[in-house]
Order: C-alpha cells, then sequence, then structure tokens
C-alpha cells in the first residue's frame, strides 16, 4: 500500500450528491441527438485506514461542485470494510495508490494516477473537449430487484474498442469498526476542520462507494454496428439490491476506450442516476 501524504484545505464531511435525475419514465421513441454535454468520471481511490483521505475527498467534493452536474464521482475502497474486487482488477491494470484518482483515465504528465491536487485543472481539461456519444439511464425497483436499461449513443463513428461499463453505487454509507471509521491525521491539528474530530472518526459518512459492478470490470463491448452517427446501442441489467440503502443508491454507466497499457484507456463519457428514475440524454 502506498502511504498517505498530507495536503490542504480539507473538510470534515464529504457533500451528498444532488439529485440528477428527470420524472419522465418512457424511454421508447427517444432519438440520439446530434450532440451530447462532456462529462467526467473522477474514479477515486481510498480506504478506511487512510489517515488523509478526508482531504481528498474534500477535493474530490470541491471538482464536483465546481462543475455542476459535469463531474460524476466513484470511489473504490481497498482493505477496508466497503472493498469490492474492482480495485485489484483496476490495480492491476493502472497500479492505484492511495489516496489518488483517474480523471477520465487519461494521463496528465505521463501519469494516470494522480494525487488530489491535480484533479481540478485535469477535469477542466476534460470538460473541454467535445463529447462523441453520451448515455441514458432507465431503473426500476420491484422488491430487491432493480431492473436497469443503459443507452449508448453516438454522435460519429468511433474507433478501437469501446466498452460499456455500469457500476451501482450507494452514498452515506457507516459502520463501526476499523472497516469503516475514517482515520484521520488532523484530529490534534488547531485550526483544520477535522480538528478535534477524533481519530478514527466515528460514523464518517462514505459517498460514491462502488458497492456492484454489473458488467465486467473493464466493462463489455459494444457491438461495432452501433458505434456509427446515430447509433443506439441498448443493454439491460438485472442486481439483487437487498441489503442496500435505496434512497441513497444511484447507478453510473460510462463508455470506456479500452487501451494497451495504463496512459492509453479513457472515458468517453459518462452519466448517473438515482436507482428507479430515468435520466435522459444531455
Amino acid at each position: 500500500m502506498a502511504a498517505c501524504k498530507k495536503s490542504s484545505d480539507e473538510n470534515p464531511q464529504p457533500e451528498t450528491p444532488p439529485a440528477d435525475t428527470t420524472t419522465n419514465n418512457n424511454t421508447t421513441g427517444s432519438t440520439v441527438p446530434a450532440s451530447f454535454t462532456q462529462k467526467v468520471l473522477l474514479e477515486q481511490f481510498t480506504g478506511a485506514w487512510c489517515s488523509t483521505c478526508p482531504d481528498a475527498d474534500y477535493k474530490r467534493d470541491q471538482v464536483i461542485n465546481a462543475n455542476s452536474g459535469k463531474v460524476i464521482a466513484v470511489s473504490v475502497h481497498e482493505t477496508d470494510g466497503m472493498e469490492i474486487s474492482l480495485i485489484w482488477a483496476l490495480d492491476g491494470i493502472f497500479h492505484t495508490n492511495i489516496p489518488s484518482g483517474m480523471i477520465n483515465r487519461t494521463p496528465s504528465n505521463g501519469n494516470v494516477i494522480l494525487n488530489q491536487t491535480q484533479w481540478m485543472s485535469n477535469a477542466t481539461v476534460a470538460l473541454g473537449k467535445t463529447a462523441q456519444c453520451g448515455l441514458k439511464i432507465k431503473s426500476t425497483v420491484s422488491g430487491t430487484t432493480a431492473t436497469i436499461e443503459v443507452h449508448v449513443g453516438f454522435k460519429e463513428t468511433l474507433g478501437g474498442t469501446n466498452n460499456l461499463t455500469v457500476y451501482l453505487i450507494q452514498n452515506k454509507v457507516t459502520g463501526s469498526g476499523t472497516d469503516f471509521n475514517q482515520a484521520n491525521a488532523y484530529n490534534t491539528s488547531a485550526g483544520n476542520p477535522f480538528y478535534n474530530l477524533g481519530n478514527p472518526i466515528v460514523n464518517y459518512q462514505h459517498n460514491y462507494v462502488v458497492k456492484k459492478v454489473l458488467t465486467a470490470n473493464m466493462g463489455d463491448a459494444i457491438a461495432a454496428t452501433k458505434i456509427v452517427a446515430g447509433g443506439d446501442y441498448v443493454k439491460t441489467f438485472s442486481a439483487n439490491i437487498s441489503g442496500y440503502n435505496q434512497s441513497e443508491l444511484y447507478v453510473v454507466a460510462f463508455v470506456n476506450k479500452v487501451g494497451t497499457s495504463a496512459t492509453t484507456h479513457q472515458i468517453m463519457n459518462v452519466q448517473q442516476a438515482i436507482i428507479g428514475t430515468f435520466k435522459d440524454w444531455d
């Protein structure tokens, strides 16, 4: 495990993401638009044991709040009560550190794994690009089963291998003990927002936690015949959500171009929606 490094400008608790959805639950008859909003995926690597990870949470939220509705975050945990196998799949490709993150899986100065001080500037650069594709999401819940329909629409033909990846993420995740209580390097630093909150911080709210991957870890291949101007690729998933807090559960779906090395992958676009709602093309 990489050692945590202290940085400044912390906040005691991460923000809860705003609702980003519409009330229209009819996905039929909606044609693929001629253009899409470019959005950014911020993949954060974290752990409850990491004493400087609260600072990374805060800087993540700064990026989200500065780019309303355009930056979508997921937090992938390592060696705590929120870990799933996804972290090791990503580590095997990108060589993750704790804390660190990726912005659309694109490199900056030769590195795809970025510390939290780099997230804002790299998100700004990524948002300046023209979107070549977009997504919409419809999901319904019956009992403990969620049915999720994801559309990927294309503005133009794309080369290479393009996959669809779908996550379930949950906000306000808490628990007891070392697997959930957040280590805090700043408990004795007077004037710091984390001062005197305890080390660890008990009942710390972990947001954007990846709970389940509905595709392969690096996504499922999108049919090449759909990756053309006006193409609409559709895939439906079923997920058991028993044990999850449904009111804090989101779907995050993204198109990822698969590379041949850590620095040649790319997130083409990303979308999120609260479970049980519809998020249209935008």
